[in-house]
């Protein structure tokens, strides 16, 4: 399992890494953005296998994710870094290894060390945007 936490991890600082310069609002709205597609991806999961007795369960995810991506535009961007760590508990308890044959065996380890990776980015990200006046100018341009 280590090894698969490593690589979501090692995926997400490439990630990040690639989209360092991005400005405030572009970043906000890259993570809005995957976030959804994290959700989604439980969805693709069941409609490849078949499993549609569990599509509602996912559809809810979806549904969840997304009322954090809503929150983070109308109140906080901390909502979005919340909701990047909140997807560690999907991974882990609602998607425990091995237990849902539609979801391979390797993604939720690997998903569990990409999400706390975001998740340390953003809080990271958004602070300093609220600490830095020279960040907060150069958003405001």
């Amino acid at each position: 399992m280590i090894p698969e936490v490593m690589v979501g991890a090692l995926a997400a600082v490439a990630i990040w890494y690639y989209y360092r310069k991005l400005t405030f609002h572009s970043t906000m709205k890259l993570w809005q953005i995957g976030l959804l597609v994290a959700a989604l991806i439980y969805v693709g999961f069941v409609m490849l296998d078949g499993a549609w007795t569990d599509l509602p369960k996912e559809l809810m995810g979806v549904f969840i994710y997304s009322f954090f991506i809503v929150l983070s535009q109308k109140s906080s961007p901390y909502f979005l870094a919340f909701g990047w760590l909140l997807h560690v508990l999907w991974d882990l308890i609602i998607h425990p290894a091995g237990i849902y044959p539609y979801v391979p065996e390797w993604y939720p380890p690997v998903c569990l060390g990409f999400d706390v990776a975001i998740a340390a980015f953003l809080f990271t990200r958004i602070l300093q945007q609220q600490t830095d006046p020279k960040s907060r100018a150069l958003e405001s341009k």
